[in-house]
């Protein structure tokens, strides 16, 4: 008969348990779970090397709402340069606004409102323009603007003509129109204030003749 430690140099030399077997598929699948992590890693580096970056999207000029002029310039500045001298030669500008549609952008209804403005100053001609706004920024930099302006005599300008509720409900289009129709008679009026009038002008995106330049005045 043979030894017990015999046995067991046997069992070394050419046998192999059932634990070390799986000790050695479970160090197999690691080091494959380690290799398939690697070459992950590799080629998403190469990914993002060869990607360009994405560019930052620009700004509408004039800031958030695309209005044309410089938030530093002086409201009488301002309107100077469009012609618009209040006062200055006993001739008041005139404007007149309009909705001249909507259509829907990336998700958002952009109402189009159609401007003319007849400038006080004999220098100037009259100009046609128009403007693409969402509701939010009519409510924002028209609405809220001129309603602080004009503080409680607001009701008595505006009573019959609302502004357009929120959520772009049906009538939109309708309560719009009455309610710039009425601000244009505002304007036109020289109730509101010169900031008020260069903040309006501003928001429209009214165009600044060419040749004038932030200096003149």
């Amino acid at each position: 008969a043979q030894s017990p430690g015999f046995e067991g140099r046997a069992l070394k030399a050419g046998s192999t348990t059932p634990r070390t077997t799986a000790l050695r598929y479970s160090g197999a699948r690691a080091a494959s779970r380690r290799k398939s992590a690697a070459t992950a890693r590799a080629q998403t580096s190469n990914r993002l090397r060869s990607t360009p970056p994405t560019p930052r999207p620009q700004s509408a000029p004039g800031g958030r709402n695309g209005a044309s002029g410089s938030r530093s310039e002086r409201p009488r500045e301002y309107l100077e340069r469009l012609g618009c001298g209040f006062g200055a030669c006993g001739v008041s500008p005139e404007l007149s606004l309009g909705i001249a549609g909507h259509s829907e952008e990336e998700g958002h209804t952009m109402y189009e409102i159609s401007c003319a403005l007849r400038p006080s100053e004999s220098s100037f001609s009259p100009t046609a323009w128009s403007c693409r706004k969402r509701l939010c920024h009519l409510r924002e930099g028209l609405h809220d603007v001129i309603k602080e302006s004009l503080g409680d005599a607001y009701a008595s300008h505006f009573d019959e003509a609302p502004f357009a509720r929120y959520g772009g409900l049906p009538g939109t289009t309708g309560r719009l129109g009455a309610w710039l129709a009425v601000l244009t008679r505002v304007l036109n009026s020289g109730v509101l204030s010169e900031s008020t009038c260069a903040k309006v002008l501003h928001f429209l995106d009214a165009p600044v003749p060419e040749g004038r330049s932030h200096q003149e005045g």
